[in-house]
This record gives C-alpha cells, structure tokens and sequence, in this order.
C-alpha cells in the first residue's frame, strides 16, 4: 500500500453519502473475491481494499468494494504523484 491507512478510510471517494443510513467504510484484507467498483477487475482474495456498506431507505442494504491500485490513482490526483505526505484527520504524521 502507497499511503496510511487512515487516508484510505477517510478520504471520500464517491461524493455525498449523506442519503445512506449506518454507513460504514474501513481497509480490510479480502477473505474471498470482490469487484472493485472502480475499474471493474477483480480484488483477490487476500489483498487490502475499502469496504463500503450501509442502507439506503429506498434500496435497502448496499455494499461497495475498492482496490487499492484504484484508490492509489485518487489518493495520487489529490495529494500530487509521488508525494508521501501522510495527512489524518488534518494532522501531519
């Protein structure tokens, strides 16, 4: 992995989710294979990706998978390629 962990749980990937109730997001080790919602490939078993789930009162549960290529590339774009500043939560570490 390119960046911390908190960068990857914190930064929003797909705009507001202020319609979805329970929503959670953390970096978790795939126990078995997911599609990344991003690129489309698949995540295997055993690598780090962003989980995603909550409900949405209209949809009912909805869950959400990213890998870490995908979200190196976003991670990339906002802090500058090649750039290893580690912020969380607003904090240099």
């Amino acid at each position: 992995m390119k960046y911390e962990k908190c960068q990857y749980e914190e930064y929003d990937y797909f705009g507001d989710i202020a319609e979805v109730d329970n929503y959670t997001r953390k970096l978790v080790k795939t126990r078995k294979p997911h599609m990344c919602a991003i690129c489309n490939e698949v995540i295997d078993a055993g690598n780090m990706m962003i989980s995603e789930s909550g409900f949405m009162p209209d949809e009912g549960p909805v869950s959400s998978y990213q890998c870490t290529d995908c979200l190196d590339n976003f991670l990339d774009q906002m802090f500058g390629e090649g750039d290893d500043a580690n912020v969380c939560n607003g904090n240099s570490h």
